[in-house]
């Protein structure tokens, strides 16, 4: 048997007992240490033999490798950055770069729009697979579906006016693209599999709250053509099933909570008026049933609200507001593991945690057009970006607040963080004018 720590922590926690639970709760960089796990069972005439071995992760192999006097200084510098893959496009990339699966070999690939709206798909070391050209530029996200449930992947998304999908070697499904006869252009995507057998519908919704709810082969659906939420949604529809019921969850930005069922009608207690002014993301959070489910929102003024799936408020906490130019926002994170508050003050964001206790804060520039990402890799591995967008620079921190980077990023588009427990390492994906590069960041 042979156990990953990468991937089966989560698992692990779960089965330790309460004792070892806050003992590794006390010491995240321990259990973080750990990398591989192997243990061979052989039965013999009077018993059994057991051979078992306990891997650290190269980080800490290093380390254990290392004299005293090898080691690095506590105040060493940040290692300068440099880039180990670099790729060009003919022109200004206009999407972020997508890591997606080969089904063929499952290798990573990176996928990207320039804006002369050529669609790349590119290897990992940056070597063009192929490129083509799209009916305009990509509205939300690049997602993988299994449109033939045949374990081979395609590529989904929205341009203003048409609907894809495309294989992996650069041409349309049959079928696509379909045309949107939509009254606005759409802002994006949400992909729904109801039952998991890949009859898939694609949720969006454009700029005035209308939500569209299209088939898997592209026609729109009876009651979603489209449905009048009212006002901009702050996300796209989310879908979660809950003891066989379907629900949407569409949250807007005057203040309003929807859930509904796959019809689009409202479950009893919404919609649910907040009446305040909501920022940043929503958190949905699937329960074993209605009641342990979570719809988490905050206000523009710092109030976290968390409500049940009957429509009932299960905790409000409002944050300390220094002045009225205090504006706060919920930051999910983007493995969907919790959120963080930020509220930004002048040139200053401040990051809170779940509970709205204070955790660091950074200098944020002097403009309001900040995006802020969470990556919550787990145990102290946690990254917090701040993407000035109109300085086009990007910075990285820790959980307290210490900066991962020599200098900031040069970054167009948000970037992509893929976290390697065994090397201690982050890997930035990022592009810059008509540049894709990966860089490589020491934990």
């Amino acid at each position: 048997a042979i156990y990953n720590f990468d991937y089966g922590l989560d698992a692990l926690n779960d089965d330790l007992k309460p004792f070892w639970q806050e003992f590794f709760d006390q010491s995240p960089g321990l259990i973080s240490a750990l990398d591989l796990f192997s243990m061979q069972l052989r039965s013999t005439g009077s018993g059994v033999l057991i051979s078992a071995a306990l891997d650290f992760n190269e980080s800490v192999s290093r380390q254990i490798v290392q004299s005293n006097d090898d080691l690095p200084d506590a105040g060493a510098a940040i290692q300068p950055l440099v880039a180990h893959v670099n790729a060009f496009a003919d022109t200004t990339l206009s999407t972020k770069i997508y890591v997606v699966r080969n089904h063929n070999n499952n290798q990573r690939e990176l996928v990207f729009q320039d804006a002369l709206n050529q669609l790349y798909l590119l290897t990992d070391q940056g070597l063009v697979q192929w490129k083509r050209k799209v009916s305009g530029s990509i509205r939300g996200d690049i997602s993988q579906i299994d449109y033939y449930n045949n374990r081979k992947l395609q590529y989904l998304f929205l341009t203003d006016s048409a609907l894809y999908v495309v294989d992996r070697n650069g041409d349309d499904v049959e079928g696509f693209p379909k045309a949107l006869n939509t009254e606005l252009a759409l802002e994006g995507h949400s992909v729904v599999d109801y039952d998991n057998t890949k009859r898939y519908r694609y949720a969006t919704a454009d700029r005035r709250g209308n939500v569209y709810l299209y088939k898997k082969e592209g026609e729109q659906l009876e009651g979603w053509n489209p449905n009048r939420i009212g006002a901009p949604l702050l996300s796209m529809p989310e879908h979660v099933r809950i003891r066989g019921r379907d629900c949407f969850v569409m949250v807007d930005r005057q203040g309003n909570v929807h859930l509904t069922n796959r019809r689009g009608e409202y479950y009893p207690g919404f919609p649910y008026k907040v009446n305040k002014r909501l920022g940043g993301e929503v958190l949905v959070v699937k329960g074993a049933d209605f009641a342990k489910s979570r719809v988490v929102v905050a206000s523009e003024n710092g109030e976290i609200l968390n409500l049940d799936f009957n429509g009932k408020v299960v905790s409000r906490n409002q944050l300390l507001r220094p002045s009225a130019q205090s504006l706060f926002k919920l930051v999910k994170d983007k493995l969907n593991n919790g959120f963080v508050i930020i509220r930004q003050d002048r040139d200053e964001a401040t990051f809170f945690d779940q509970s709205g206790d204070e955790m660091f804060t950074v200098s944020a520039g002097a403009n309001q057009n900040i995006e802020f990402g969470f990556y919550n890799f787990r145990n102290d591995s946690e990254v917090f970006s701040v993407h000035d967008l109109g300085e086009q620079k990007l910075s990285l921190y820790n959980t307290q607040g210490g900066t991962l980077l020599d200098r900031p990023l040069n970054a167009t588009e948000p970037i992509g963080i893929i976290y390697y427990q065994n090397r201690a390492e982050y890997e930035l994906f990022v592009n810059f004018a008509n540049q894709m590069a990966i860089y490589k960041v020491a934990k």
